[in-house]
């Protein structure tokens, strides 16, 4: 890769902290959807996300995720009595916008809340 001299010192660090499991199985999972795209994989993003096509996978995806069609607001408590909206919510799955979490003053305490 770009920066590959720079990245394999960091492997060696989480071969030492983390225990290392291997899936050795046959079947690629990714491979094992509705949306595959031309190659046959499922896609890791859509975009534009306002196109009809992009809204009903990313829909699909989130229905899935949560188990369920029911959607809720939730606010999120975060440290030092803080909190985080969160406006669409299904089980253990939040939708966001990118301007919900990229544009607004943010810190790793709300990432770690969601």
């Amino acid at each position: 890769g770009l920066n590959r001299s720079l990245f394999l010192p960091f492997i060696d660090v989480l071969n030492k902290h983390l225990t290392v499991v291997e899936m050795n199985i046959q079947q690629d999972y990714r491979r094992m959807s509705n949306h595959c795209n031309e190659n046959g994989m499922v896609p890791t993003y859509v975009w534009p996300s306002d196109q009809d096509n992009s809204r009903r996978i990313l829909e699909e995806w989130f229905q899935r995720a949560s188990g369920s069609t029911e959607t809720t607001s939730e606010t999120i408590p975060v440290t030092m009595g803080r909190r985080l909206k969160v406006t669409r919510a299904s089980g253990k799955c939040a939708w966001f916008h990118f301007d919900e979490l990229c544009h607004q003053p943010l810190g790793a305490a709300d990432y770690l809340a969601l």
